[in-house]
């Protein structure tokens, strides 16, 4: 509370200072060794970087983020790092009604958590309170009305009207892959009220919007209060069990039932796959959870949240690949997977979750048989690929996949996206190289698939950012 009172006295370089002061005292460091210069340079907006004792930021905001960074590095190893920091998005916000804003202290500690967790917009709906503009802006906030969300990827989560808690970096990282192949500025994120509870929620998904790179440890850091020497294996639990709500991919990595049906040779994923891989991560989400049972129960409606999806997916494909084939097995493997879903949905609407209305199903007795063409989880294949740095527009630029096993595959495809829709190459696995020629930034992902007709994505869009960036730097004049 001392802080937020002062950085509504004061800016976000004192608010920030702040932290770093009792960051020191925590350490047991002399303040007179560990006195930092907090310095502004000509850098781009929002950007810090750390010279030995002196912090240097863009502009206050940047600077406010560098001295947080600092705080951070004192607190858990009595010593800064040198290092250089940007934003990967522009715009990271939380949107929330006008009328569910905090009031007084509450309102405070939410600003100090957001400005701390590197958020810079409030979006309220319909219109922002004119007279909180100074309070958020010495927490290195800005509000933003309504029409402004037209610039970002507005997250929409199904949690967003029950208390249970989430955070899952890799889940985050995978959606906010989605603002660039969008041309947007950002993302806003539902806002979680009361904020205790939530505030690894805010961590991860701020932290990650302006590093989707930030390591692990980070995160880990975030729970040491709570969990002590076990906040590792906590973190495990909670980012695990946060993931069955948010793990199907989109459209693309998914086989459709046609496909499903005609068992073309791709690496998308059949129902089945996805359920089994769904069916993986709840197995070893309540592996990690067991310790922690009595602390982290409400995550256990998370991984059967998951469950129920994967479940209701595979009844609803299941009954498409029936109309599609006739096939009574498809019909009898959607009837099974409705009932299970069923099982889950009372506890599943208890919680709050949006749970899909499941219809009926009759019994049957088959009169035609065959066994679906569902194809299993291909084992893992090591893939590697190095982005080229100074690609130039209009010149040619080298796209390639080293493949640990190359004679577990057959062919490569490449799929680009040049700002206005997806194209593909394809190659042999024993040579996986692709020319191209951008005329802009380019987002990408490979494709390869086995002789068995399955295959594998990457980077997977399982586990994290579906595609993978090229920058491209405008060609040099004449």
């Amino acid at each position: 509370m001392l802080l937020c009172i002062a950085a509504t006295w004061a800016g976000p370089r004192e608010f920030a200072l702040q932290s770093y002061d009792d960051a020191v005292r925590a350490r047991g460091l002399k303040p007179e060794r560990a006195r930092i210069r907090a310095v502004l340079d000509a850098g781009a907006p929002e950007t810090f970087r750390i010279l030995g004792q002196t912090v240097f930021g863009g502009d206050l905001r940047g600077l406010m983020y560098g001295i947080f960074e600092a705080a951070r590095q004192i607190h858990d190893d009595g010593r800064l790092k040198e290092g250089k920091h940007s934003p990967a998005l522009a715009i990271r916000g939380v949107r929330l009604r006008r009328d569910d804003l905090p009031q007084g202290d509450a309102l405070h500690s939410f600003f100090a958590l957001l400005g701390e967790m590197r958020f810079n917009t409030v979006f309220v709906t319909p219109e922002p309170p004119v007279e909180l503009r100074p309070t958020a802006a010495a927490f290195g906030l800005k509000l933003a009305p309504a029409p402004a969300l037209a610039e970002v990827l507005d997250v929409k989560l199904p949690i967003e009207g029950t208390s249970l808690p989430w955070a899952d970096p890799v889940s985050v990282c995978r959606i906010l892959s989605e603002v660039d192949v969008l041309h947007l500025q950002g993302f806003a994120i539902p806002a979680r009220l009361p904020i205790e509870g939530h505030e690894l929620y805010y961590t991860v998904w701020g932290l990650a919007g302006y590093d989707p790179h930030v390591p692990e440890k980070r995160f880990v850091a975030s729970l040491r209060k709570r969990f002590g020497k076990a906040a590792p294996e906590a973190w495990k639990a909670i980012s695990l069990a946060s993931r069955s709500l948010t793990f199907i991919p989109e459209a693309r990595f998914l086989a459709t039932p046609e496909e499903a049906t005609r068992m073309p040779a791709t690496a998308r994923l059949t129902p089945l796959q996805l359920a089994t891989a769904y069916h993986l991560l709840a197995r070893d989400a309540e592996d990690a959870l067991l310790p922690f049972k009595s602390e982290l129960g409400a995550y256990q409606t998370l991984i059967d949240y998951g469950r129920m999806k994967a479940r209701e997916l595979l009844a609803r494909e299941s009954a498409a690949w029936y109309d599609a084939t006739g096939h009574d097995s498809a019909y009898f493997l959607a009837q099974r997977e409705y009932k299970d879903a069923a099982l889950y949905s009372k506890a599943l609407q208890a919680a709050g979750l949006p749970v899909p209305v499941l219809p009926e199903v009759q019994e049957m007795e088959a009169s035609v048989t065959g066994e679906p063409a569902w194809r299993a989880l291909p084992d893992p294949l090591k893939l590697t690929h190095i982005t080229p740095k100074g690609a130039v527009a209009g010149k040619p630029v080298v796209l390639s996949l080293v493949l640990a096993t190359p004679k577990r595959a057959e062919r490569v495809r490449l799929h680009w996206h040049d700002g206005e829709t997806f194209h593909t190459q394809e190659a042999p696995a024993s040579r996986p190289f692709f020319t191209l020629t951008p005329a802009g930034n380019l987002r990408y992902y490979f494709e390869v698939v086995s002789e068995s007709g399955s295959g594998w994505f990457y980077p997977d869009p399982l586990a994290g950012a579906a595609y993978l960036r090229l920058n491209v730097r405008p060609a040099p004049h004449p």
